[in-house]
């Protein structure tokens, strides 16, 4: 019990540092725009707060309820919903007053400081203990590509060799050519090795507008194999007698040698009895298995070491910014 109120206390004081940066992203804006600042609290005071204190025209203060924080700006409807205010004229010192510039920055200033924090948090780690990679060139059973991808050309099973011709970097991953496609206008073919041919595929003159309208989270997902390494106890997989190290084929006829096909079939049939075809010692069987409700079987796949050959990627301290705002960029 002990060990749950220290934990629960490091994640509520963690929590806290992001909300009072969040909430500093609308206070110093306001405070340089002349905005007046009546309350800057961390965590809700509905009826009273545990401590609080003026200082000027601001009250700070603690809540009781740890959901979040305020900043509560004069001429604003905020979270205190203090309409009585509005229905006076405006005050030179009020958010409603000012123009329109300034109120979208300090508007926008808790988000801005998420995006700059994000980027310092990402710099850090990968100054201090860099960055494990899976180099394209490690990929060997090639990728699983978003719907949009294949509309363009692209296949699953592709593998990128090279980008408007030039070979792909040693170090390069799948996530550095997703961003490499996005962000530089200049790239207009890119070609993969397809079944040992190697294919140009050419880019729309809009990639980057319709790829980003589709909202799809990644182009390009590393495939790796699916072998059985653990059983969970009373699982579908279990009652069906698979084992360790049998090796997934099909589900009802679909593709599932690759992990990513595997969970995609288990999610269509969830709650339904299939047929595998799997590989046990290299001799093929035929089995049937129920998928759970929520699509699962209860197999652990073996680790992605196992099957490739990941680097760590070390960076200057200089180096780990740029770094750090591309790897933001692709989790935001």
């Amino acid at each position: 019990m002990e060990e749950f109120f220290i934990k629960a206390l490091g994640l509520i004081m963690s929590l806290s540092i992001l909300v009072v940066l969040h909430e500093l992203g609308h206070f110093i804006p306001a405070k340089l725009f002349g905005v007046r600042v009546e309350k800057f609290y961390l965590f809700f005071d509905p009826w009273f707060s545990l401590f609080k204190y003026k200082k000027g025209d601001t009250e700070y203060g603690i809540g009781w309820v740890p959901l979040g924080g305020y900043v509560k700006l004069s001429g604003m409807i905020d979270e205190s919903m203090d309409t009585e205010q509005m229905k006076q004229e405006p005050q030179p010192y009020e958010f409603r007053s000012k123009p329109a510039w300034q109120r979208l920055i300090v508007m926008i200033g808790g988000v801005t400081v998420n995006v700059i924090l994000s980027w310092l948090i990402y710099s850090m780690i990968l100054f201090t203990w860099g960055q494990t990679i899976l180099p394209a060139n490690e990929a060997k059973y090639g990728v699983d590509v978003s719907p949009y991808m294949n509309e363009i050309g692209f296949e699953n099973g592709d593998q990128i060799v090279a980008v408007n011709n030039e070979a792909i970097g040693e170090e390069t991953t799948y996530q550095d050519i997703f961003l490499e496609l996005l962000l530089d206008d200049e790239i207009k073919t890119v070609q993969v090795n397809r079944n040992g041919n190697k294919v140009d595929i050419t880019l729309p003159a809009e990639f980057e507008q319709e790829f980003l309208a589709r909202k799809e989270r990644g182009a390009f997902t590393e495939r790796i194999p699916f072998i059985a390494d653990s059983i969970l106890p009373n699982s579908p997989a279990e009652k069906a007698g698979l084992l360790k190290g049998d090796e997934f084929q099909t589900i009802n006829g679909a593709e599932a040698a690759y992990y990513i096909d595997f969970v995609k079939a288990a999610q269509e049939n969830k709650g339904n009895e299939v047929t595998m075809e799997i590989l046990r010692n290299g001799e093929p069987m035929t089995m049937s298995l129920n998928v759970s409700e929520q699509g699962k079987v209860g197999v652990g796949n073996k680790h992605p070491s196992e099957y490739f050959n990941f680097e760590t990627k070390t960076f200057t301290f200089f180096g780990s910014f740029p770094a750090g705002y591309n790897l933001s960029l692709i989790h935001i």
